[in-house]
């Protein structure tokens, strides 16, 4: 597993699926335009977090505000970095 960290994360819609995405710049906002994602929605975190860290921060603030797309994306990419099922109430902030 990688220690890597980052101070921005978020989600964005690329051919039709929704997904967590991460950054340590503003600037990964314009490489995600120019590829193609649209519905971009990025915020900065309190301070550099793992990718398991900043969903659950995510889910925590309630960064969905009720959409049960962006809530599905989150908790997808939390299964998907913890392997195992996970539901937003699990999410605990490090």
């Amino acid at each position: 597993m990688s220690n890597q960290t980052f101070r921005f994360a978020g989600v964005s819609l690329l051919k039709g699926a929704t997904k967590a995405r991460f950054a340590n710049s503003q600037d990964r906002i314009k490489t995600l335009v120019a590829t193609g994602h649209t519905e971009i929605d990025i915020v900065e975190l309190p301070h550099a977090m793992s990718k398991v860290d900043a969903i659950a921060y995510l889910i925590s603030i309630n960064f969905d505000n009720g959409n049960p797309v962006v809530r599905a994306a989150l908790e997808e990419g939390l299964v998907k970095r913890q392997g195992k099922s996970v539901h937003a109430t699990d999410a605990v902030v490090a």
